[in-house]
């Protein structure tokens, strides 16, 4: 949540606002917002004068005007004697006792390293970084990046129509004023431009960027994340085919469900149910229109609400928080749909628009997307992305197992006739390995490819060019 805006809306600063569960979820333990919040003004404004270097006059001027903690982050805003304004984002683990320089340090200069390609070689509205030190050797004793601070407001607050007082209105969740909804479709069409710029990068690996070596020519390496039964961060390392990611992903999870349900025909099933699925297209590769090898693409991780600024109809303005961005599979990259989209497949996620207005908005994002992309572009993947990605996610944990099951049955006019969850988990749990036994046929050979079949929407962009007109009138 910390936002790199000098009109950063109120309501970003508490905790009232919906959160999304998202990958990116803070590690227990990684967090010493005491230790970081207690770092003085004076220091922070110590080190934007060193690195900025004002003229001799402006230094007096400079000041902190405002200090915004998100989930990860601490940001710090200084006001320079012109009246512009810098952030200085500090992580939230950036003390002696928690920082890992090796590991954390990698992925902060990946962070800035990603923010520096996508503003060289894209349109992207991205901060510009004008200093950064992974190290606790410096005037504030922390890590920290140093950038330019964005214009625009949280687009949470144009989505929602969110007011002064931190209230979201009721009505304006699914039935929105016309002028509001023409806004959401202004704004739509313009995240999905910027984002399908991103398509254009294209990687031999899955992982992360490093920029050590070149910064203009990055290549996939590592990538670290906190790992609690470890007590550090753990590396994770590239993988160059779909298959072996999704094996990974499968065995090195394994459900985490209770012991004594191991040999049961339920988690039997649920086992034979994700390998099927990963076995069908697209999930099983990872494959440019007309290419005949693999490759991958980089995705920002926590394309959420509020990480995205806006003006007052709805363009984007910024996109921010580029930590933790990976280069994934097509069918979760940059044209996959952003959180806010796809809620309702997320276990613990709070879903405030109904699913019938969020496929509402996915066909509308998903023809904007191929739109940008063409119609052999990745923007094919966007509107059952939602799909995608939660069969991603699902090896996390038997309830993301058996919530991601459930929603599949709901996606199958089939399946939702016939089955439950268990009833279809314990029918695929006494599978025998013969592919002729009707319940194999039915999920491989004709549900699971009808329901991950990638989609082009229905044309109904007419009524929101409609909608978009309004917003210039």
């Amino acid at each position: 949540m910390s936002s790199i805006t000098s009109n950063f809306p109120a309501f970003a600063q508490g905790n009232d606002m919906p959160q999304s569960t998202h990958a990116k979820q803070p590690a227990a333990g990684r967090q010493d917002f005491e230790t970081i919040q207690a770092i003085p003004d004076e220091a922070f404004i110590q080190l934007f004068l060193k690195k900025m270097e004002p003229a001799e006059s402006h230094k007096e001027a400079c000041q902190v005007k405002m200090r915004i903690s998100g989930s990860y982050h601490l940001c710090v805003f200084i006001e320079a004697a012109d009246m512009s304004t810098f952030v200085i984002k500090v992580p939230a683990a950036g003390t002696p006792a928690l920082w890992q320089s090796e590991e954390d340090g990698a992925n902060l200069r990946s962070e800035v390293g990603t923010m520096n390609l996508i503003r060289k070689t894209t349109s992207i509205p991205v901060p510009e970084v004008f200093a950064f030190n992974e190290t606790l050797l410096n005037p504030i004793g922390a890590p920290y990046i140093l950038m330019e601070a964005m214009s625009g407001q949280c687009a949470m607050s144009l989505w929602f129509g969110v007011t002064e007082n931190n209230v979201i209105t009721q009505q304006n969740i699914d039935s929105a004023s016309p002028e509001l909804e023409a806004k959401r479709m202004n704004f739509l069409k313009s995240l999905a431009s910027y984002m399908a710029e991103l398509t254009k990068f294209s990687f031999d690996a899955i992982g992360m960027l490093n920029f050590d070596i070149d910064p203009e020519d990055p290549f996939v390496d590592d990538w670290y994340v906190w790992n609690d039964e470890e007590g550090g961060m753990v590396g994770n390392s590239p993988w160059n085919i779909s298959q072996d990611f999704i094996s990974s992903v499968l065995v090195g999870n394994a459900l985490n469900c209770p012991p004594e349900m191991l040999e049961t025909p339920m988690i039997k099933g649920l086992t034979n149910f994700l390998a099927w699925l990963f076995q069908c297209v697209p999930l099983v590769e990872s494959m440019a229109k007309g290419d005949e090898e693999e490759s991958f693409v980089l995705m920002h991780n926590d394309l959420h609400l509020r990480n995205i600024l806006v003006d007052e109809d709805g363009n984007v303005t910024g996109i921010i928080d580029w930590d933790a961005s990976l280069t994934v599979p097509r069918t979760i990259g940059p044209a996959s749909l952003p959180i806010f989209l796809e809620e309702d497949w997320w276990r613990e996620g709070l879903c405030l628009h109904s699913t019938q207005k969020l496929d509402f908005y996915r066909r509308v994002y998903a023809q904007y997307m191929i739109a940008a992309t063409g119609r052999k572009g990745d923007g094919v993947y966007t509107f059952k992305s939602c799909i995608y990605s939660a069969a991603i996610r699902t090896p996390n944990s038997f309830e993301d197992a058996i919530f991601f099951v459930e929603k599949f049955i709901q996606s199958s006019a089939l399946l939702r006739e016939h089955y439950d969850v268990e009833t279809l988990l314990c029918e695929a749990g006494r599978w025998t390995g013969d592919i002729n036994e009707p319940i194999y046929t039915l999920l491989r050979e004709t549900v699971m490819p009808e329901v991950l079949a990638p989609l082009v929407p229905p044309k109904i962009l007419k009524t929101v060019g409609a909608a978009r007109k309004r917003v210039s009138e």
